[in-house]
């Protein structure tokens, strides 16, 4: 069952605000970043027909920037913007066609909240994403929007250089020629971030 768009930006703006009031402010700080890693799922692309199929492989780079608001009880929220390059769309086995469509780009803003463990961080975040999708066959490029879940951690190996793991999982909607279509994607990423 895919998240309800309305219902992840309410709730994440709640749970900002929330935790803004209920604790001061005792730092904040920008980062920026790049990212290397694994994209699967379902490709944001609609597909012929149950033989028609295609799934995201292959290797993703990815560069991001936002900000971290620290809180007095050592938990933290924050903002970020994230841009993934392309990577591949492979036709399934089945497929009657031995065509591809590739992701051409993927953005991603984000909504953290997490907690400091020692020099760690650990977070969840909840936001949306979206981009575009060349049909390589048919010709047609398509864009798609939707909502996105996920979790990562950092640790700062040296000052100001953190190096962590994140996961995204991203709902997304678009229409192609004329028929909607859905799909669930997903990342794994290997990070580095470079805090000011």
């Amino acid at each position: 069952m895919k998240p309800n768009l309305r219902t992840i930006a309410v709730g994440s703006t709640s749970a900002l605000t929330m935790l803004a009031v209920a604790n001061p402010v005792v730092a904040e700080g920008m980062y920026i970043g790049f990212g290397v890693g694994m994209a699967g799922g379902e490709n944001p692309s609609p597909g012929y027909g149950g033989l028609d199929e295609y799934f995201l492989s292959g290797p993703v780079m990815s560069a991001f920037i936002g900000v971290d608001r620290e809180l007095a009880n050592g938990m933290f929220v924050g903002g970020e913007v994230a841009y993934s390059g392309g990577h591949e769309g492979d036709g399934n086995e089945e497929s009657s066609y031995p065509y591809a469509y590739d992701v051409n780009f993927n953005i991603d803003a984000k909504f953290r909240v997490g907690t400091m463990l020692g020099e760690a961080k650990v977070y969840g975040f909840a936001g949306v994403s979206t981009g575009n999708v060349a049909g390589l066959y048919y010709g047609n490029d398509y864009n798609y929007f939707g909502a996105n879940i996920g979790a990562g951690a950092s640790y700062e190996v040296v000052d100001g250089v953190s190096v962590g793991l994140e996961h995204i999982i991203r709902f997304t909607e678009g229409t192609g020629d004329s028929d909607p279509f859905s799909g669930r994607s997903n990342a794994s990423t290997l990070r580095v971030s470079f805090e000011f």
